[in-house]
């Protein structure tokens, strides 16, 4: 590879926090640096932002339900439970909030699963499927499996994996 080749490896494997022996690196950062299907995107986004409605999503962009959790990264949630600390993080727009759920879905520890599920599928040649990655949520919401149900039901009753170009 040339010094600028490495030099753009080195930044992706930062960004994504990607630590491998240097023979592995172009194979993990395939695994981070990869499509997350347009309907598993859209089924979270209506899912976690109501369609769109609370004010999180209106004024902070934020249609996935990020939390944050320094004293005034975002906007405090109305029904936060006593003592907890969390704020619904805002983004400067709809791009931005969209930008900062892909990277956190591709480098995350808690999605390795997705991962590994979109990998095991490019390795069998096989399109990339929301529903199927879906699998690989368990842990976005404290729900788990339900959530991983629900997201699955939202993309198939709206017919969200029609939106995917097979890839």
């Amino acid at each position: 590879m040339s010094q600028r080749q490495l030099e753009t490896a080195q930044s992706l494997s930062e960004k994504y926090r990607v630590n491998a022996a240097p023979e592995q690196t172009l194979q993990r950062l395939l695994d981070h640096v990869d499509i997350v299907p347009e309907s598993l995107l859209l089924a979270q986004a209506a899912n976690e932002s109501a369609w769109g409605t609370p004010r999180f999503a209106r004024t902070g962009y934020d249609f996935f339900g990020i939390w944050c959790f320094e004293v005034g990264c975002g906007e405090v949630p109305k029904a936060r439970d006593t003592g907890k600390t969390h704020e619904a993080a805002t983004f400067r727009s709809v791009q931005a909030g969209v930008e900062y759920y892909l990277l956190t879905i591709n480098r995350h520890q808690a999605y390795q699963k997705l991962r590994d599920l979109r990998h095991d599928l490019r390795r069998q040649s096989k399109a990339l499927n929301g529903a199927t990655l879906a699998e690989g949520l368990i842990k976005y919401s404290e729900r788990g499996l339900p959530y991983v149900r629900e997201i699955q039901a939202m993309i198939s009753v709206n017919q969200l994996d029609q939106l995917s170009e097979q890839r």
